[in-house]
């Protein structure tokens, strides 16, 4: 079973994940999204439900 991780900074619900770099999409964390850095798929984190944003973006406060 695959849950979901909570979003950081509003504590809501998440879905998928975005890149907070270039926006990029998806429905679970891609480690190979690289921006021309190693581990720079940090940059991929969970997206607020609510907002539609990358975690670390989130206007929900």
């Amino acid at each position: 079973m695959n849950i979901e991780p909570k979003c950081a900074k509003c504590s809501g619900a998440t879905a998928g994940y975005k890149c907070a770099i270039c926006g990029d999409e998806s429905a679970h964390h891609v480690p190979e999204h690289r921006h021309g850095e190693p581990e720079s798929d940090r940059h991929v984190m969970p997206k607020c439900e609510k907002c539609g944003e990358a975690e670390v973006f989130c206007t929900c406060e």
